[in-house]
């Protein structure tokens, strides 16, 4: 009998579902051996016998939503009135005698066509939130993988608006939410601090592209910004969540405007909304997928200040000469700034995910001498060189003095 990885002396076989050879099986990484629920967000929830760090709530494996939230550092103990005999979702972490042997191998929390729904559940819990099931082994993750592609449902990301809409309210749904929102929050806090409250406040506020289910917009609405959302997707994923109830805050006195577009962000809208695109303060774009290009192109050819992540799973839109998400940024700021763009590559300091934002910044009146300037440079066109006075701080500030001084030497040097 194969002896399953977990803390010292844990005893957990694998593919027995359920089954331990000590009182206290102590799973550390759970994808159904000895029926754990794993290191699911709650320490190590799955112990069989007694799932003693999941909120004392009994036996393992067996658990319900109160339970696995009491697991979760918001208590100990179940809920009054919430036996941890009921499993939630039915049958997770209890495959074998749930799913009427339609488990996949054994991965106790990835079944067959009776518990499907489970699946993509358990697997975006851990690494493999792109569909693949990724806490479970390699037969389990085709099976799952199988199952999802039969459906002719429109999906998002993936997913189907079920799908999503059940995964959100889980912890590790709801925790997710909670990221994205704080990553929401550390692009609008960078644009406010360096571009200002007044410019982002102005006109039409800001133009967020992509932007179902609205983190960024509920950043910037909770930052007193003026929000435009322009997505084909809004609210038909089933990502709407309570992090981003934005039709309840705008109820409230005072909040900024917000009006949501249900289209793409081309050339036709532009046709049919100049007025809100023309007087944008500025335009934004987090994991935009398809609508990176266009967020891009319209960025450079308006000059309106642009702050943009490009997708990092977006692995067909990286270039043959250099197939990684590095290249891929580099030819989407290429590619703006070809198009007369002014975009520069900033280290999103604090940033959950990507720290890789594109940014095209405001440009004064006084300053597109030098925009032209360093336009007919890039493009290898000799003029007269331009020079720019600089005050120590704000290249202090930027965190940039010392290398500007040894470009100013090397330049001199003619090295």
């Amino acid at each position: 009998m194969q002896v399953a990885s977990g803390e010292a002396g844990d005893g957990c076989m694998t593919g027995n579902s359920g089954a331990c050879s000590s009182g206290s099986c102590g799973c550390n990484y759970g994808c159904g051996n000895c029926g754990c629920c794993g290191n699911v967000g709650c320490g190590n929830c799955g112990n069989c016998g007694n799932c003693g760090n999941c909120g004392n709530c009994g036996n393992c494996g067996n658990w319900n939503m109160a339970c696995f939230g009491q697991g979760m550092g918001q208590g100990s103990g179940c809920a009054p009135g919430n036996q941890c005999g009921n499993c939630w979702p039915p049958c997770y972490g209890n495959c074998g005698g749930s799913c009427g042997g339609n488990c996949c191998g054994n991965c106790g929390s990835c079944c067959g066509a009776a518990c499907q729904n489970q699946c993509w559940q358990s697997g975006w819990q851990g690494a493999g939130w792109n569909g693949n099931c990724g806490w479970c082994p390699n037969g389990c993750q085709n099976g799952c993988w199988n199952w999802q592609q039969q459906s002719d449902e429109p999906r998002y990301s993936g997913r189907t608006r079920a799908e999503w809409a059940n995964w959100i309210v889980t912890p590790c749904g709801d925790r997710w939410c909670q990221t994205k929102l704080n990553e929401a929050k550390c692009v609008v806090d960078w644009m406010i601090r360096t571009w200002g409250f007044e410019l982002l406040s102005s006109g039409s506020g800001v133009i967020d592209v992509g932007g179902e289910p609205g983190f960024v917009a509920m950043a910037l609405l909770q930052s007193g910004i003026p929000a435009t959302v322009v997505d084909p997707s809004w609210r038909m994923t089933g990502k709407t969540n309570r992090h981003t109830n934005i039709e309840q805050v705008t109820q409230m006195p005072g909040c900024p405007n917000f009006a949501p577009f249900q289209e793409n962000f081309d050339e036709g809208f532009y046709a049919r909304h100049k007025e809100v695109v023309d007087s944008a303060s500025a335009i934004v774009s987090l994991y935009g997928d398809e609508a990176t290009e266009p967020s891009l192109r319209f960025a450079a050819s308006l000059g309106k200040p642009c702050a943009l992540i490009p997708c990092n799973e977006c692995v067909r839109f990286f270039p043959s000469q250099n197939q990684t998400y590095d290249g891929y940024v580099q030819a989407c700021m290429e590619a703006a700034n070809e198009n007369n763009g002014r975009f520069e590559l900033v280290n999103l300091v604090g940033a959950p995910f990507s720290r890789a934002l594109l940014v095209q910044p405001p440009l004064p009146g006084w300053a597109k001498k030098y925009a032209k300037a360093w336009h007919r440079e890039s493009k290898g066109r000799n003029g007269t060189e331009e020079s720019l006075t600089v005050p120590l701080k704000v290249l202090k500030d930027l965190g940039v003095l010392h290398q500007v001084i040894w470009k100013m030497d090397v330049a001199r040097r003619g090295a």
